[in-house]
């Protein structure tokens, strides 16, 4: 009796070990599968990274190209602008040099129709004297 119960004792310890090795290769076979899978998934989402920077750095050249050629042409616009001031600033410093030589010339012809009248004034003042006296 001793040895069947060392016996079945010794069965039942074997069902056990078996019962565990197999739920530890179901275990281990799970734990493949999920790596296989996490594997997967990393190479796509290093796939998608690798597309979605290739896409960043051709969005960042259109950028730069874009920025690049409207800067030239704020600086072209900014030059033009530049010379058009340039030139107003010239033209109205040619008016106001004008402006002033004509107020000038007036201002001389004024004091000279002036003097003029003050003459004939003086001059009819003396006729006026001398032919009365006579």
């Amino acid at each position: 009796m001793e040895s069947n119960a060392v016996v079945s004792k010794l069965q039942s310890a074997i069902a056990n070990f078996r019962r565990e090795k197999d739920a530890a290769q179901r275990n281990r076979d799970l734990t493949l599968e999920r790596l296989k899978t996490s594997a997967t998934t990393l190479e796509s989402e290093v796939v998608k990274t690798g597309n979605l920077q290739s896409r960043l750095d051709e969005i960042g050249r259109k950028i730069a190209a874009g920025n690049g050629q409207e800067i030239a042409q704020k600086k072209a616009e900014n030059d033009r602008l530049g010379r058009e001031t340039d030139f107003q600033h010239t033209e109205l410093v040619r008016k106001k040099e004008k402006l002033a030589a004509l107020q000038a010339k007036m201002a001389e012809e004024s004091a000279r129709r002036a003097a003029n009248v003050r003459n004939v004034r003086r001059s009819v003042k003396m006729w006026r004297e001398k032919n009365s006296v006579q």
